[in-house]
């Protein structure tokens, strides 16, 4: 990682989706020679001992010599009928053990999946092909994604402003204009370390990367040269108010609703997978935001939802509160329950 961080010396010389395209080059090249995809040893199963593991080996062995023509398949199948004959004798004796060791209300997770493994839900499925609006069946990968692109793009059109929603706008942009942001504010102070290093504990390594193929596994893995150029390259963003073209951009994935028909392109609900260092920077930004918010009593002090020590259930609780006492005063309480249209 070297080269990712020397770049960075003069990095206001050059463009940010330049300087971004060269570190993730350089942490990709990185990932490759010390991140090693899959494991080197295999996992042993729930229904394995040491002789169905001889029994393997052999196998494995004699599959070998087939293939360097040394001997014919007939060692090979008389192995492949033993293990499969052992497997299911200890799959048999292990199966009552397995089931009285569960416990529902602890092992819940192990439950769901022993009940999906029996099902056959959690075995992967090839793409089943796609009817597009002419009649005509999509079946390569190419064809299937250009009728989802064609079905998302139609219903994911941003509608006409109505009224609400322009009132609403034009609100949001006075309130903008009466904002002053002297030097000292926190939205105009630069970025400190310590805020880098709490976003980045909340990294996960089983989230999915975006289109630039850095995921956060290779972050979580990233040496302190490293950390401190994608902390530079946030700075200056933050410094100079535009972002790297890469976070702009996402890669979609579709996947297949619960009991939906497959061969319908309304049936797939769209993923949106984003760059994981754009989404550092989200929650740096997120973060000062929230609090200049809150400091400032811009938030209404009757929303509950996305702020910390509150949540959707108290907004019920009290409106049953004030509703519980409105027979003995003799009044009545309506409530109205909408979305603003414009804002989805």
């Amino acid at each position: 990682m070297k080269n990712t961080y020397n770049f960075l010396s003069n990095v206001r010389k050059g463009s940010l989706d330049t300087m971004f395209e060269k570190w993730c080059g350089g942490v990709l090249t990185a990932a490759r020679r010390s991140i090693h995809v899959g494991s080197s040893s295999h996992k042993k199963g729930t229904y394995t001992n040491p002789e169905l593991c001889k029994l393997i080996k052999k196998r494995q062995c004699e599959r070998k010599r087939v293939r360097r023509s040394e001997t014919t398949l007939r060692n090979y199948n008389s192995l492949s009928k033993e293990i499969k004959s052992l497997s299911t004798k200890l799959k048999t004796e292990t199966w009552p053990n397995k089931c009285k060791n569960l416990d529902l209300k602890k092992d819940s997770k192990k439950v769901w999946s022993l009940l999906k493994n029996l099902t056959g839900a959690a075995t992967p499925q090839n793409p089943s092909p796609i009817r597009s609006k002419s009649g005509r069946l999509a079946t390569s990968d190419l064809e299937r994604a250009q009728v989802l692109k064609q079905h998302f793009a139609e219903s994911n059109k941003q509608k006409k402003w109505t009224h609400d929603g322009k009132n609403l706008e034009s609100e949001c942009s006075i309130l903008e204009k009466s904002l002053t942001l002297d030097k000292s504010s926190i939205m105009a102070t630069k970025l400190i370390r310590r805020e880098f290093e709490i976003a980045f504990r909340k990294c996960k390594n089983d989230t999915a990367g975006g289109p630039d193929g850095i995921t956060y596994n290779m972050l979580n893995r990233l040496g302190p040269k490293a950390k401190t150029a994608l902390f530079k390259l946030i700075s200056l963003s933050w410094e100079t108010g535009k972002i790297p073209k890469q976070w702009q951009e996402a890669k979609l994935t579709a996947f297949l609703k619960k009991g939906k028909p497959p061969d319908s392109p309304g049936s797939y609900r769209p993923v949106s997978l984003t760059s994981c260092a754009g989404k550092i920077a989200e929650r740096i930004v997120n973060r000062r935001l929230y609090w200049f918010m809150e400091r400032n009593k811009l938030i209404n002090h009757n929303q509950c939802g996305f702020r910390k020590n509150r949540q959707a259930t108290d907004q019920i609780i009290r409106l049953t509160q004030n509703n519980k006492w409105l027979p003995q005063k003799r009044e009545h309480d309506w409530s109205l329950l909408r979305s603003v249209p414009g804002l989805r």
